[in-house]
């Protein structure tokens, strides 16, 4: 397995002008730090420039700081007209990245009257077909509370049928919908081509909400999360890496931080145990 960091676990960091930092400057800090490889969350550049220049530019930085490219990362909801052919379009920023995986989102509810799988297979099959031409693999994460669970994801990579198409396994996220990491990571390993690495502090649903500090949202069963460092919160990480090991999982491994806290500090404890874990 090889680490990756997302840019989106360096969100709440500033430069020493207060501003958030820049992409180049976060492969400059991954990299420092001793990532294998990053993935990038979007672009940071401005609504007027030219996406995939600035794609390529931030794929030279990446070389010239001996770090890879191991993603990227949209948002989407394939029920909006002209997402496939938007998600085309993200994936040649994709290839201008030299990235191998593209993830995107599929969707956040379904209306009445329509299976998940026919709402969303299809067009999840045009989007890494159209990948695929690059050589880009696409997948759909367990996000949010809609496309989540470990029955569902796997629904939807059978039902999308291709070979060019998986899993992105966040560990961390069945939490969000009450389901155990181990359990769940367990049943998707056979469908999983991208992990992330995730935890989350965890308090039950008899919780007084007034005793919640910042940070902390609900879960589908009204359970509360908050992110926190990685080995930290209520996800046995290593226990789930160990699963993917056995399942055959040999890819990327990518840290993402959403918690509160110091980001450096955060980020470099959650990079000293997933180097253990797959080191080991």
């Amino acid at each position: 397995m090889k680490i990756a960091i997302n840019t989106y676990s360096f969100s709440n960091m500033r430069d020493r002008n207060g501003n958030p930092l820049s992409q180049p400057h976060i492969i400059e800090e991954a990299a420092a730090i001793g990532f294998d490889a990053i993935e990038f969350v979007g672009l940071s550049c401005g609504d007027n420039d030219d996406k995939i220049s600035f794609a390529h530019s931030l794929a030279e930085k990446a070389e010239s700081c001996g770090i890879q490219v191991a993603g990227y990362t949209v948002g989407a909801d394939l029920l909006r007209d002209g997402e496939v052919e938007r998600l085309k379009r993200e994936a040649d920023i994709a290839a201008a990245l030299g990235a191998p995986f593209m993830r995107h989102d599929a969707a956040w509810s379904a209306p009445e009257g329509k299976s998940f799988e026919e709402l969303l297979a299809s067009k999840c099959r045009q989007v890494t077909e159209y990948a695929a031409n690059y050589g880009i693999h696409t997948t759909v994460e367990n996000h949010g509370h809609f496309v989540q669970g470990s029955r569902r994801v796997i629904a939807l990579c059978k039902a999308v049928d291709h070979p060019n198409f998986g899993l992105l396994c966040d560990i961390g996220n069945f939490m969000c919908v009450d389901e155990a990491s181990v359990h769940a990571v367990r049943e998707v390993a056979p469908y999983t081509i991208y992990v992330h690495a995730k935890d989350f502090l965890y308090k039950d649903r008899n919780t007084e909400k007034e005793s919640l500090t910042a940070g902390y949202f609900p879960t589908l069963g009204g359970n509360y999360l908050c992110g926190s460092a990685l080995g930290d919160g209520a996800v046995n990480v290593s226990a789930c890496l160990n699963i993917l090991k056995e399942a055959g999982y040999n890819g990327f491994v990518s840290l993402e931080f959403e918690g509160p806290g110091d980001v450096m500090s955060e980020i470099k404890k959650g990079y000293k145990l997933l180097r253990s874990c797959v080191d080991s």
